[in-house]
């Protein structure tokens, strides 16, 4: 059955994967006729492996951390959000407080951005543990039945928690 024929309502994502090379292909078609969609890259090129994804404009991490960052009444600078590729490139750009993790995609750590450890090290909690002790954490899930990515707050973790957790390996 093609895929047109299949489909009985418009998809909420569409994703692609393979080659470093052809998804940025693929990516670079793309991007010119985004008018009512948006597309994010995420590159692993150690494996010759990427993904395209193909979403709502509303439903990427930057506008879900912005639009949850309003509903809780917070600027831009009292956000600090973590990344390691392009698709978290602008929920980086959109907070106060950028970090990228160790194993980032070079394009990410060239920008200057405060850097935490890999994530095979724990560097997501070093870099609460650093930087946002005390403060509100929200966690970005892909949620298909509502169109996208949604960011809701999971509490306030402090310097303690941050310690165990990372001792323990829950973070």
């Amino acid at each position: 059955v093609p895929l047109e024929e299949a489909l009985v309502e418009d998809p909420i994502q569409v994703m692609f994967n393979g080659p470093v090379v052809g998804m940025r292909q693929l990516r670079d078609a793309l991007v010119p006729a985004a008018e009512g969609f948006a597309v994010s890259l995420t590159e692993y090129v150690d494996r010759d492996f990427s993904l395209v994804d193909i979403t709502a404009p509303e439903a990427t991490k930057g506008r879900a951390v912005a639009w949850r960052a309003r509903e809780l009444g917070l600027t831009p600078d009292q956000v600090m959000a973590i990344g390691d590729n392009f698709n978290d490139l602008e929920m980086l750009e959109f907070a106060g407080r950028p970090v990228v993790m160790g194993n980032a995609v070079e394009a990410l750590r060239r920008r200057g951005w405060a850097e935490t450890a890999r994530h095979d090290e724990a560097g997501v909690a070093a870099a609460i543990g650093a930087r946002a002790k005390g403060v509100n954490v929200l966690l970005l899930e892909k949620n298909p039945t509502l169109g996208g990515t949604t960011a809701r707050s999971i509490g306030t973790i402090s310097a303690s928690q941050t310690r165990d957790q990372q001792r323990e390996g829950i973070v």
